[in-house]
């Protein structure tokens, strides 16, 4: 999925981070769903169920719709929570751009990680602001990455401790 998005922002278009969100839970809740769908279906055909594969499938449909909807949830909530943690600024700077921080219950002096705690309207508004900053994220990663690239490329290996070579075997 990540191909694709980069094939698209190589041809100069953005999207917005909610279309992503959208785009990617599309795809993840339909391939649950036919998935779980079909697998029902036929394995009521491999038990000779009376009721056909359709009311099986649409059973199985539903059961992996759901799966998939926790699923999406869980990692998009996991994700916005370890954005909190790590980037606490970046989260509250997208969220003070994005939205009105007093309608979305955000005091002054309040940390984001009480507030995303105080029910489901804060931990939506902090997915929405994670997809946000995920582009920054990815940013400061790729800098943290060749930081350490160029760190291991100053090693000589001559002058390098057994500690260093480790890695090599």
């Amino acid at each position: 999925m990540e191909l694709a998005w980069a094939l698209v922002e190589a041809s100069g278009v953005t999207i917005p981070a909610r279309a992503r969100c959208l785009s990617r839970f599309l795809a993840h809740s339909s391939i649950a769903t036919v998935t779980s769908g079909v697998a029902a279906g036929q394995a009521s055909q491999w038990l000779h169920l009376s009721c056909g594969p359709l009311i099986p499938f649409l059973f199985g449909a539903w059961i992996g719709f759901t799966g998939a909807c926790i699923s999406f949830y869980r990692t998009e909530r996991d994700q916005a929570l370890a954005y909190i943690k790590l980037y606490p600024r970046l989260m509250k700077q997208m969220l003070a751009a994005e939205f009105d921080l007093k309608a979305i219950g955000l005091r002054p002096g309040v940390k984001l990680e009480q507030w995303v705690h105080t029910g489901l309207g804060p931990v939506s508004w902090s997915v929405f602001a994670a997809q946000g900053i995920a582009g920054s994220v990815a940013e400061i990663h790729q800098s943290a990455r060749e930081d350490i690239m160029e760190e291991y490329q100053k090693v000589d290996v001559d002058d390098a401790d057994e500690e260093e070579l480790r890695f090599v075997d």
